[in-house]
């Protein structure tokens, strides 16, 4: 079962789901909060923190740049693949996290999406717009046959409409079988 909702306040009408990815401008947020950490919200590794390595790594037949950043107390693990358009992040240490953020718009680099365990979250001007996460469902299972079918039932519908803003029944149906 997958369940998605969009950060926005106020009701979303058809003729405004263009303004979903429209541009968020002024906005200071450049960090998400993920388990209790604050992770950066750019596919920019510089702007991780302070880049102590780059290499370019071959590694059976794909090229690809690594870079080790440094940010306080976390130590990111880097590695950037189709010219920039997928990156890879692993915090190294005690902290087991690691995510892919794919680019979505090549001409807009703030426009990725992050997948971070079970949850995939897309970014626009380092702005959450759409957060989806998967959450856990049990499977459906067989029902046993009844021997004993009771066949008798009782089916009631009230149709309503709304008039001076108050919902009023006009037809009300009963059906006995």
């Amino acid at each position: 079962m997958t369940f998605s909702y969009i950060i926005k306040p106020g009701k979303c009408l058809d003729e405004n789901r263009t303004l979903l990815l429209q541009e968020f401008k002024d906005k200071d947020l450049h960090v998400h909060n993920f388990n209790n950490m604050d992770l950066p919200i750019t596919m920019d590794p510089h702007k991780y923190g302070e880049v102590r390595l780059s290499n370019i790594i071959e590694e059976e037949g794909t090229s690809f740049v690594r870079y080790i950043v440094v940010n306080g107390n976390k130590t990111y693990q880097i590695d950037k693949y189709n010219q920039g358009t997928l990156n890879k992040v692993t915090i190294l240490g005690n902290i087991n996290l690691s995510w892919i953020d794919t680019l979505l718009d090549i001409d807009n680099s703030e426009y990725f999406k992050r997948e971070i365990k079970k949850s995939t979250i897309y970014f626009l001007d380092g702005e959450i717009i759409l957060r989806k996460k998967e959450l856990p469902a049990k499977p459906f299972s067989k029902l046993q046959k009844e021997s004993k079918l009771n066949n008798e039932f009782i089916t009631f519908d009230i149709e309503t409409i709304t008039e001076d803003n108050k919902v009023k029944p006009y037809l009300i149906n009963a059906y006995s079988s």
